[in-house]
């Protein structure tokens, strides 16, 4: 089949995008790994049966594209500085790869095993859409659930194990949001991605000394630098749809998260952080970790090295920054230390020592 027959069959099928823009089902904006999931599955239905059709196809829709993402702002102005902490290897990764890592919710947990644990409720979905939502969310079950163990019968028996769909069905109301509940917690640790700053107006004692003590760093940014610098690399099908959120977090001591996301709710204890999460619950992580690109001319508007850091070992760090922005083409980012431990002088008063000295103060 020549090139034109193979774009023509491919034409023969409706534009993808505008198949995702004109969903029948309209709940499916905006996109989130579970929904997603399931509407690609029908998607790629529409593939042409031909191999090589099948394959320009493919190409033209899932190629992947980097786009500049919309961001969306909660409870964070466009302009205010929001700094990052971290030690000096995650900064030359940075530096070197131009990308910014965006760790799974489920590496925070590590930090913090209450993260995520404000439960949504779910009172607002009856029985048959709970059931809907449990079975959306099954491949987040438990093994034990998804594949019993199998007590083999006698040969001549045909074995068919429990069913998902059969335990569910016989749980109580309240057991079945529980299970619910559980299954959206495992997804979300699994798939939704976030990136940790703090807002301030003045540095944090405790951020530097949790985060970047002796050989680490706070870069710079805001919500303006965020959106012109980074970009996100996604198949061409989902690109008008790339999206990230940049959201305050909240703290209180609740079992419950109300109208708020569980993701942003911390125990008062954290407080200390003022902590805004750059976040991405959406179709397109690849590996363990999501990868943002990012101009660093843009992306970074300052680096600051810890206060920590001893006297000899300031220049070091300083000359090793300044030549990796260099290379970067961001040579312009300011690199300095922090002067939160340099205390000003106090001395004898000048006068005293300029009588002795005979010279007239």
């Amino acid at each position: 089949m020549s090139s034109k027959e193979i774009a023509l069959k491919s034409a023969e099928l409706p534009p993808l995008n505008q198949m995702l823009l004109a969903s029948a089902n309209a709940s499916i904006f905006p996109l989130d790994q579970m929904t997603a999931r399931d509407y690609l599955k029908d998607v790629y239905k529409q593939a042409p049966p031909e191999p090589e059709a099948e394959e320009h196809w493919f190409r033209e829709n899932f190629e992947e594209v980097a786009v500049s993402p919309e961001l969306v702002l909660s409870d964070v102005s466009t302009d205010e500085t929001l700094r990052r902490f971290m030690d000096l290897p995650k900064l030359f990764d940075m530096l070197t790869k131009r990308r910014l890592v965006l760790p799974r919710l489920k590496e925070l947990i590590q930090g913090d095993p209450f993260e995520c644990r404000a439960r949504k409720s779910f009172d607002h979905l009856n029985r048959a859409e709970l059931e809907l939502r449990a079975r959306q969310l099954k491949e987040y079950a438990p093994e034990s659930i998804q594949y019993p163990p199998r007590i083999l019968p006698p040969p001549s028996f045909d074995y068919s194990p429990p069913q998902f769909d059969s335990d569910i069905q016989q749980m109580t109301l309240e057991a079945l949001k529980d299970a619910v509940w559980y299954l959206e917690r495992e997804r979300l640790q699994r798939d939704l991605v976030c990136s940790c700053w703090h807002r301030g107006t003045v540095e944090s004692d405790a951020m530097w000394k949790i985060y970047a003590p002796q050989l680490g760093v706070s870069i710079s940014s805001s919500a303006a630098g965020m959106k012109s610098g980074m970009k996100m690399i996604v198949p061409k099908i989902l690109a008008a749809r790339a999206r990230l959120n940049l959201a305050a977090v909240h703290y209180d001591d609740t079992a419950e998260c109300g109208n708020l996301e569980p993701w942003l709710i911390k125990r008062k204890a954290f407080a200390h952080e003022h902590e805004i999460r750059l976040y991405c619950d959406g179709p397109y992580r690849r590996g363990s970790n999501f990868q943002l690109e990012v101009d660093l001319s843009i992306f970074i508007e300052e680096i600051v090295i810890t206060p920590f850091a001893a006297a000899w070992q300031f220049p070091g760090i300083k000359g090793a920054i300044e030549a990796l922005l260099k290379e970067a083409g961001a040579g312009q980012i300011t690199v300095r230390q922090s002067k939160h431990m340099l205390a000003p002088e106090i001395g004898w008063p000048p006068e005293i020592k300029a009588r002795r000295e005979g010279r007239r103060f």
